[in-house]
């Protein structure tokens, strides 16, 4: 697992870090322990051998560290194993040593599993031999590109302690940063690192043996364990549960759509209604009321596996409690930065499989907990969503007491000012108008002087709140519905239709609910399956269903009717519109949605179905059309030139003139899917060229301005017209200028406001789905072919122009030579 990104590190004095997140050690540290103090005398012993070929290394430091840790009790209840990274890497690695407990630390032999000792882990203890000056973590290197060697130290503990996280239910990890006689005591968490400043720590024998001490004797939640998480011993009734249930049921519903369902045995579902023959809308069926998918129960069953720890997790205020495994969907496989781990998990009560979404979140966004978003729509059939089961925050223990800490010191300031209040009024009953303000006014200065006598213990308070790095909360959510990838729709009516659905459910949400989506991608349209009666049989019918909708929010009417921090992410770049992306602190629109979903129903289309792109350019497509983005020097980012000519040429193209259509197995051209692309992206060319024509306008002078000539010409002159070489507008010469502000056509402002609303959508995708489609237009999966791994590329734009085009129209042939930057990969 790689680092990804460098995380935000924080740098602290030893004992402020003590006093932050160590709390009060319940076992005094033994003041005459000599095992530990001469284990310390034996490191700088071994590091006073003079500089020569035989010179002591970081293994000969790492075996004193195990045999004080082991033999002589330095870590009471605690064993270290060592641990050897994969040997891959090009330079000299630390030497690493795990810590575990001392009931666990049986299963953790160096020749158990690798994943079993991963999730048994406590601590990690780094040893490198370098010394002083070759510290990854020194201050003063932070904005600087480190050396190889001290790249692959921060790199091995960023993995290792990824590792930990990924296999762990934790909110964070300490760890230890032996360099030579220097030690430093690390805090990882989503946020970043927490890092102490360096300590020599052979000069006083004490310090190294009493902090192992105190990490030693912190409880499980101290030590970073999630409390509201119960590792599951393996034979215990829950561990026996959960096999069960992952073994195959003859009972179980084919999830493919149109497969017919036959009615269950008698004992073990009530009979449904009987539905008149003629019937031939669906409507609901009780046939699958307790029997399961078949996609449901395969990806239960894969999730779960002796090399992948099982645990009893706690959700929402009350607590209910659900069984999960291995997660089926991760976000992104880096240590930090939000995060979001999806289970199939079964529900205590019910013993019935469910979905429960287990994410980090940052506390500034501006939007409100999925889980509220999704009771709002409870019982609207209407809306094809997720149903909520419970949801909730998880706090940390101190996060409790803090809480109610605060609570309280807000209750005793209000009841202070009450009462000085009424001592006002009091004083200044008695008294004639000239007196009463003049003791008003020295009940005010006393006031004053008591505010001021107390500001440096108020600032003492207000340091210890302030947290140095980013703040995340983490939030579960458990919904009903264990949707289907929608990488397995049958044809390209199917996938239109999932995407129909889901649009139709946005409309409904805007309308009705005040709210957008704020995060349409691919990952987030499922299929769902559902057992419906038809001419009175049950049958699989599929629906589209929206999720995560974690980033929505209320529908802004005014710039003073937003969040207090205004500030909308921006998760799924691929997806955003051009629009979002090179204004990304812009409000949300529903023609930003829309062209979302046109950015769908290309993915898809383009990584599933019978095209004329060759297969050879399929990734290079993707990765052009969705991956690459432009950056300028003052730090804006904008879509490639290649998405962007795509949009305002209305033209979905490979090279300069290769034009891409769908066909079916006969090769056949007239696939209905051409059309409805073709609809949508003259629709958004329109959009963009009356937005162009609207911000030129705006910023010329009236005298500039044309004037209404009825010029018949002028009105019916073709749409593309008005936006050719729209990418590249901004760099033409001033000469011209009232050609260029030449209005629009009214053909093309009708078009450009059939995307801000969703009826005209809505009322396009209901022409086209009623078409004639082709069952045999699915190959495969073209990008799983290819090798195409997610990553956003920026290409970096010079100042004083835009280089960057003449790399994009060669793309087809050869790659353009771009700055890389991993970002973590999305799958849902």
């Amino acid at each position: 697992m790689a680092p990804g990104h460098g995380p935000t590190t924080v740098v602290m004095d030893m004992q402020d870090f003590e006093d932050r997140f160590l709390p009060a050690c319940p076992k005094p540290y033994p003041q005459r322990h000599g095992p530990a103090t001469g284990f310390v005398k034996n490191v700088k012993a071994l590091l006073s051998i003079p500089g020569h070929p035989s010179s002591p290394t970081q293994v000969d430091m790492a075996d004193i560290f195990l045999d004080a840790i082991n033999n002589h009790n330095l870590m009471d209840g605690h064993l270290g194993k060592t641990y050897h990274q994969d040997g891959k890497s090009t330079v000299k690695e630390p030497e690493s040593l795990h810590i575990y407990s001392k009931e666990e630390a049986d299963d953790s032999s160096a020749d158990a599993a690798e994943e079993k000792r991963w999730w048994r882990v406590r601590m990690i203890i780094q040893i490198v031999d370098d010394g002083e000056q070759n510290d990854p973590f020194a201050h003063e290197r932070q904005q600087e590109p480190l050396p190889r060697r001290l790249d692959a130290i921060r790199e091995a503990l960023i993995t290792s302690a990824a590792h930990v996280f990924a296999y762990q239910h934790r909110f964070f990890l300490f760890s230890l940063y032996i360099n030579g006689g220097y030690l430093r005591i690390l805090r990882l968490d989503r946020a970043g690192i927490v890092v102490t400043k360096p300590i020599n720590y052979l000069e006083d024998p004490t310090v190294l043996p009493r902090l192992l001490w105190r990490l030693a004797h912190l409880s499980n939640a101290q030590q970073g364990l999630d409390a509201t998480a119960t590792k599951l011993a393996e034979g215990s009734p829950d561990y026996t549960l959960m096999t069960e249930l992952g073994k195959e049921d003859p009972l179980d519903i084919d999830s493919a759509e149109g497969t017919s369902v036959p009615p269950p045995p008698p004992t073990s579902l009530k009979p449904s209604r009987a539905e008149s023959p003629s019937t031939s809308a669906p409507t609901a069926s009780a046939a699958s009321t307790s029997r399961v998918f078949t996609h449901v129960r395969r990806a239960y069953r894969q999730s779960l596996g002796r090399d992948w720890p099982r645990y009893r997790i706690k959700v929402g205020e009350e607590g209910r409690e659900f069984l999960v495994a291995k997660p089926v969907v991760v976000s992104c496989d880096t240590l930090f930065d939000r995060d979001c781990k999806a289970y199939v998990a079964v529900d205590c009560a019910t013993k019935h499989f469910v979905w429960l979404k287990d994410s980090w979140r940052p506390l500034g966004e501006c939007s409100r907990p999925e889980g509220v978003v999704l009771a709002a729509f409870a019982g609207d059939k209407k809306m094809h969503v997720p149903t909520l089961v419970c949801h909730g925050y998880v706090h940390r223990e101190e996060e409790r007491v803090k809480e109610e800490e605060r609570v309280k010191e807000e209750e005793r300031v209000k009841e202070e000012e009450r009462v000085k209040e009424e001592e006002r009024d009091v004083v200044a009953q008695p008294l004639a108008n000239g007196e009463e303000k003049a003791v008003q006014a020295g009940v005010k200065r006393a006031r004053e002087d008591d505010q001021d006598a107390s500001q440096p213990e108020q600032k003492k308070r207000m340091r210890q709140r302030v947290c140095p790095l980013p703040e995340y909360r983490h939030y579960r959510m458990v919904v009903k519905e264990v949707g289907l990838d929608m990488e397995y729709f049958g044809n390209g009516w199917q996938m239109v239709r999932m995407i129909f659905d889901c649009i139709k459910t946005h409309s409904r949400a805007y309308k009705k609910y005040g709210l957008l989506h704020g995060d349409i991608s691919h990952g987030n349209i499922l299929i769902h399956p559902t057992v419906a009666r038809v001419d009175g049989k049950d049958v699989v019918v599929w629906h589209g269903m929206l999720i995560d909708w974690e980033l929505a929010h209320a529908v802004h009417t005014s710039q003073a009717a937003r969040t207090p921090s205004g500030y909308e992410p921006i998760l799924s770049w691929s997806f955003a519109s051009l629009e979002r992306v090179s204004n990304p602190r812009a409000p949300t629109t529903i023609a930003d949605e829309m062209e979302a979903f046109l950015y769908v129903l290309i993915w898809y289309a383009i990584g599933f179905l019978r095209h004329t792109l060759p297969s050879h350019a399929v990734g290079s497509f993707v990765e052009q059309f969705f991956d690459t983005f432009k950056r300028y020097p003052n730090g804006a980012v904008a879509c490639s030139d290649f998405k962007t000519r795509t949009i305002t040429n209305a033209r979905l193209r490979h090279g300069a003139t290769n034009e891409i259509m769908f066909y079916d197995d006969g090769k056949a051209p007239m696939h209905p899917l051409n059309g409805l692309l073709s609809e949508l992206l003259k629709r958004f060319q329109a959009r963009y060229a009356v937005k162009q024509w609207k911000e030129r306008a705006r910023d010329k002078p009236p005298s500039l301005l044309p004037q209404k000539t009825g010029d018949a010409a002028t009105a019916e002159r073709p749409v593309l017209r008005e936006t050719q070489n729209l990418a590249a507008s901004h760099s033409r010469p001033a000469v011209g200028a009232t050609q260029y502000l030449q209005p629009p056509s009214a053909k093309t402002f009708d078009l450009a406001r059939s995307v801000e609303s969703h009826s005209a959508v809505i009322e396009l995708f209901s022409h086209w789905v009623l078409k004639y489609w082709p069952m045999h237009d699915k190959v495969g999966n073209w990008l799983a072919r290819c090798g195409y791994v997610y990553t956003r590329r920026f290409v970096d734009v010079p100042a004083g122009g835009d280089k960057s085009r003449v790399l994009d129209e060669k793309s087809a042939t050869r790659r353009p030579t771009t700055r890389v930057e991993d970002e973590p990969q999305s799958t849902r």
